[in-house]
């Protein structure tokens, strides 16, 4: 909670657990949180206890001492730093600490994503890929569950990575398991990230339409689809210029109705934009919950 230019943090019943004080406060995540204030970058527990002292984090090179900072939050039990290299190229790398402020994996990344699962997504310079970088994952202790050759990767989900290779004069989608085997080759224009309910939106050509974690193509679209939205609670919003509407993983309509904007079902309730004015909530059966008639933004 933020009052006065000054953050802490208050529980459940908005009470204060730890009093206004840090001038950056971030969520807590493992039992830790980032917070600085004049005397720098530290963690705390929930009783706001310092855990580590981010200045006394150190990494020589050459015999000298770099400046370390924090870059991000705890997650499976790591937290991401910086070393700031000044009047280099690249001017930052980046690895990882453990719970007790130990370099675990030594920084030699231009960026790295947060661990999940034990994997983590991170990019190197490189001669080739998108501006000088390529991306890969590692494991907990830093060695390459998949080398750095490729100009993008997405995290690790459920055994699946998706890349992009260049295909001809292409760039195309498709699916890596955790040991850099080809699950799916490159062959789609556009693609989701990660598979949500076990099916991933692909663009195969001119055509959208949903794949399953083998690559087997269970839902095409009609070629009037303009985008085709991951499946959340058992339907999908797809977009045409006449409108977007929900289809089951069958590929029948959900109900009739066509909304300017359609977005993603989270506990039951999607946010939804009508053709004409408003704006409002619908349930699973397409039944209007709730509809503001003045303009507004539900998202």
């Amino acid at each position: 909670m933020k009052s006065e230019g000054t953050w802490g943090y208050v529980d459940g019943r908005g009470k204060f657990r730890i009093p206004l004080q840090y001038s950056s406060a971030a969520p807590f995540s493992d039992g830790l949180a980032l917070v600085e204030d004049d005397a720098g970058q530290r963690f705390i527990d929930a009783a706001g206890r310092t855990v580590i002292d981010v200045s006394r984090i150190q990494w020589r090179r050459g015999g000298k001492d770099l400046p370390v900072v924090a870059d991000g939050p705890f997650s499976d039990g790591l937290a991401a730093f910086r070393v700031i290299l000044r009047g280099e190229t690249p001017d930052v790398l980046t690895g990882f600490i453990d719970g007790q402020g130990r370099i675990v994996v030594e920084p030699t990344f231009t960026y790295a994503y947060a661990f999940h699962g034990g994997y983590a997504q991170v990019q190197v310079a490189c001669g080739g890929g998108i501006g000088g970088r390529c991306e890969g994952i590692i494991r907990r202790d830093g060695g390459w569950a998949i080398p750095p050759t490729y100009e993008f990767l997405s995290s690790v989900d459920g055994g699946l990575v998706n890349f992009t290779a260049p295909v001809g004069k292409r760039h195309l989608h498709g699916f890596l398991n955790e040991r850099n085997e080809v699950v799916i080759p490159p062959r789609y224009e556009h693609s989701c990230l990660w598979f949500s309910e076990g099916l991933c939106q692909t663009m195969i050509g001119k055509r959208w339409a949903f794949i399953d974690r083998s690559g087997a193509e269970v839902l095409v679209l009609p070629p009037d689809t303009e985008f085709a939205d991951q499946f959340s609670e058992g339907l999908a919003a797809v977009k045409t210029a006449a409108g977007a509407y929900y289809v089951r993983r069958d590929g029948t309509r959900a109900f009739e109705d066509v909304f300017k904007q359609a977005d993603r079902f989270r506990r039951g309730l999607a946010a939804v934009q009508f053709h004409g004015r408003g704006a409002g909530y619908i349930d699973g059966e397409g039944r209007i919950v709730y509809r503001q008639v003045e303009p507004c933004e539900p998202w």
